[in-house]
């Protein structure tokens, strides 16, 4: 799960507060995107 480790990172970083619905709605496209590429 490196991916959802980058992800909080890159979240983090940028100054975006989590808000955990809108995370995990954004996680779940972002790995069917992954999904769909591989």
């Amino acid at each position: 799960m490196s991916n959802t480790y980058m992800l909080k990172r890159i979240l983090s970083k940028s100054g975006i507060k989590p808000n955990r619905t809108f995370n995990a709605k954004l996680i779940k496209e972002l790995f069917g995107l992954v999904a769909e590429a591989a």
